[in-house]
């Protein structure tokens, strides 16, 4: 335990910090979800000026033991009489879960065990070291400072806050309680070091200062899901019009150079230099194939959803080879047809006008 802060602990390998157990609540350790189970236990956590200790007992004849194992890992075992053997009631860090680790992914991101990346940087954040890689060393810095910082990098916007449900909350929250949510939300508003903030139904008003770290994200029908409120830069929020106005322009575009490259033997070009190593040169030619049969013009001609999962996944099923998508056929109808006529089935003439 750290003397400076006693009402938790830590895991530690030589100086650096493996695991933290979250803040004693007076009841758990926040990181400890599994000692909400008290029906066999009574967990109690003493502190004074002069010592810190934490203690159980067991609340019937059950055969406990509370171990810290060679690989790093704390276990709560019980003894059962039936198979003569210890049942591991839990441990932490989990080993099926990389996220349990303390700053796994770094500073301002967010860790999943249900993704092959776990780590991923915050919206509205970037990874610290590249426009492109997290570093989990380094983790992740925001891509527009807050109002709040610089009054200029938003013209003057006031900050918001983003909503993120399934959270498993990051460590070091300051609690206080408040009487309605507005009340948790104006506070860390009004304060420029607070990054994020979360209310419960216990009026229980979590805020966070700083770097935020050990953030998970959890599935959708995860009991111990909590929601949270992370601050960003008010033009982090884009208008939803002018958004799909602007998909919609760069889909365009993207189309029409995806298919002058595939046409030319150059559909490598569209690879980021990113994936340089993450998948064989077939499986990019593949992908970028089926990416072209979704754009054909004829829905005949369009693979449903079913079978593009079947032609991502199975590389034995052979691909039609793509048509030219309907917006690079208009590209190349303007440089053939006569001006201010257009037809792309050759039968009926469209007078171009300007509004």
């Amino acid at each position: 335990m750290d003397p400076k802060q006693p009402n938790e602990y830590f895991i530690m390998v030589g100086s650096q910090i493996l695991w933290r157990s979250g803040v004693w609540n007076g009841t758990i350790f926040s990181s400890v979800p599994e000692m909400r189970l008290n029906y066999i236990y009574n967990f109690g956590l003493y502190s004074d000026e002069n010592e810190t200790y934490f203690t159980y007992s067991v609340k019937d004849s059950t055969i406990s033991r509370l171990i810290l194992d060679i690989s790093g890992q704390v276990e709560q075992m019980n003894w059962l009489d039936s198979p003569q053997a210890w049942f591991l009631f839990w441990s932490q860090p989990r080993r099926s879960s990389n996220c349990d680790y303390f700053k796994y992914c770094g500073s301002f991101t967010s860790c999943s065990n249900h993704s092959e990346t776990y780590c991923q940087c915050l919206q509205g954040f970037r990874p610290s070291d590249s426009l492109k890689q997290l570093n989990k060393d380094s983790g992740c810095v925001r891509r527009i400072s807050l109002q709040c910082e610089d009054s200029s990098s938003v013209n003057g916007a006031e900050d918001r806050f983003l909503r993120m449900n399934n959270i498993k909350f990051p460590i070091n929250a300051t609690e206080t309680k408040l009487q309605a949510a507005e009340e948790c939300k104006l506070a860390c508003f009004n304060d420029c070091a607070c990054t994020a903030y979360a209310y419960n139904e216990s009026a229980v008003c979590s805020l966070w200062h700083g770097e935020l770290v050990n953030l998970i994200l959890l599935s959708k029908d995860d009991p111990v899901g909590h929601t949270l409120y992370l601050k960003l830069a008010a033009s982090e929020f884009q208008n939803p019009g002018g958004e799909k106005k602007l998909i919609w322009v760069i889909a365009i575009v993207v189309v029409v150079a995806a298919w002058e490259l595939w046409i030319t033997d150059r559909a490598m070009d569209l690879k980021d230099p990113i994936l340089e190593n993450e998948a064989s040169y077939p499986m990019l030619i593949r992908y970028i194939n089926v990416a072209l049969l979704c754009v054909q013009e004829i829905a005949a001609d369009r693979p449903t959803m079913s079978e593009v999962v079947s032609m991502l996944t199975n590389e034995h099923i052979n691909l039609p080879s793509p048509k030219q998508p309907a917006f690079s056929y208009l590209k190349s109808l303007q440089n053939s047809v006569r001006p201010g006529a257009c037809s792309v089935n050759n039968v009926t003439l469209s007078m171009i006008k300007p509004r």
